[in-house]
């Protein structure tokens, strides 16, 4: 297939609200001009399971579900043009937030892990590490499978958010609803 009607497929299926394309930025927090990275998440974690079959908590694809999830959650964002992801040699971070004033830099940041590793082994978030020393301003979460906790391990001694992946998506869906009302 070319790469016109791939886009033009792509298009439609966000367009019927089935896909969400997220574009990512470079490191000076910048999109490319020729978009030729991104990711795509279906807009539920059910339509993976309804198309390939149910998984267990301990399956590999579950953290993959657990990234859609977070941004299912997202999706309800109406300012949902403003997440992205990054990727570069030190690193990714899954979600990153652009402020919508001029200087258009990073100013939050999620790592969606399904596992409790990272709160023992910090390079693991080599990527959300990187970002920090860049922006020192912006403020970080990483989503774990069951502890809730706050790291001093984050540059500059502020603290790190470490937090269920059901307690985010949870908070995130919350924290929308009362805000549009």
């Amino acid at each position: 297939m070319s790469k016109p009607t791939i886009r033009r497929y792509l298009e439609y299926l966000e367009a019927a609200f089935l896909i969400k394309v997220v574009h990512r930025v470079d490191q000076n927090a910048r999109r490319f001009k020729r978009a030729n990275r991104f990711k795509v998440y279906v807009t539920t974690p059910a339509l993976r399971c309804a198309l390939f079959g149910p998984v267990s908590e301990d399956d590999a694809e579950t953290g993959q579900l657990a990234e859609t999830a977070v941004f299912a959650q997202w999706f309800h964002y109406h300012q949902i043009h403003q997440l992205h992801y990054a990727r570069w040699k030190e690193g990714e971070v899954d979600i990153v937030h652009l402020d919508s004033g001029f200087r258009q830099e990073p100013d939050w940041c999620v790592e969606v892990k399904w596992s409790d590793r990272p709160l023992r082994h910090p390079e693991e978030l080599s990527g959300v590490f990187a970002l920090a020393s860049r922006y020192p301003t912006i403020s970080a979460s990483v989503t774990t499978r069951t502890i809730r906790e706050q790291s001093r391990s984050w540059p500059g001694d502020k603290p790190l958010d470490f937090i269920p992946t059901s307690l985010y998506c949870y908070e995130v869906g919350r924290n929308l609803t009362r805000h549009d009302s």
